[in-house]
């Protein structure tokens, strides 16, 4: 009787949460698939660059069918506390959210060789090249966010507060997200930085652009600086809804504490935000 009433507590107190996250797991959802579609189904979008485009929204889709739902609207009132989902999904959350990191870091780049490689950007290796890259990104998030599960965090029934609460869950993942999310955010900065130094020198002599006989026409830089204010802004946007929630994630690594289970979702609730 005792234990009905604490899970009716439990469900009433993550109640109103429920109704909010299943509205932002609706609304990333539709945003991801409607520009995975758009992609997909528009002749004209099919180019390396939106290849790319197109993988990042696919795992928008699955952040909101995967985790999203299941990890913040499903997860009280289905009772999955005890389960193994209690461990596996806050490690998807983890993965995603580097899958998508890693994304923006390869548009980020695949523009970088476009602007400075524009001959070797356009032959036919350089498509395989990009379908290896996309392959690499899904692989490296996945396979580091797999680590846990086959060490230190085999699922147990019963024991998720104790085993997300282990310093060595904390150590794991702070170590994952320095490694590949705040590096590959260095290296994207770097690499846009470098696009939009070299593009503002070019705009102001356009016929040296790439070479001296003007090969390359007033168009085309027209057509790659709106791509860089549309990548820019892809990119601000990113850091505005994650850097704040992961730099908080780091501030408060030493003394985060899960003691209840009002409290076993507290671990992801500083880094969940809408991937758009």
């Amino acid at each position: 009787m005792a234990n009905q009433t604490g899970n009716f507590t439990i469900k009433q107190t993550y109640s109103g949460e429920i109704y909010v996250y299943a509205i932002i797991s609706a609304i990333t959802f539709l945003t991801n698939t409607i520009m995975f579609c758009f992609i997909v189904f528009e002749r004209k979008m099919h180019i390396k660059s939106n290849w790319i485009l197109a993988s990042m929204f696919c795992t928008g889709i699955i952040y909101a069918l995967a985790y999203l739902l299941p990890r913040w609207v499903m997860f009280v009132p289905w009772d999955l506390l005890d389960s193994y989902a209690c461990q596996i999904l806050p490690l998807l959350g983890s993965a995603l959210i580097i899958n998508f990191n890693l994304h923006l870091v390869l548009v980020s780049l695949d523009r970088y060789c476009c602007i400075l490689f524009p001959f070797q950007y356009n032959m036919p290796q350089a498509s395989v090249i990009t379908r290896w890259a996309i392959f690499a990104v899904w692989l490296i998030s996945f396979a580091s966010a797999s680590i846990p599960l086959f060490t230190f965090l085999v699922p147990i029934p019963g024991m998720c507060i104790i085993q997300l609460n282990s310093r060595s869950f904390h150590i794991y993942t702070l170590s994952a997200y320095i490694a590949l999310f705040y590096v590959p955010i260095f290296i994207l900065g770097l690499a846009h930085s470098r696009i939009l130094w070299i593009v503002s020198i070019h705009t102001k002599r356009r016929h040296e652009i790439f070479a001296v006989n003007n090969s390359i026409p007033a168009s085309v830089l027209r057509r790659n600086l709106r791509a860089i204010a549309y990548m820019a802004i892809l990119i601000g946007l990113f850091l505005i809804f994650w850097l704040p929630s992961m730099i908080y994630y780091a501030i408060l690594f030493p003394t985060i504490h899960l003691d209840n289970k009002n409290m076993v979702l507290s671990l992801d609730k500083v880094s969940i935000k809408i991937i758009h």
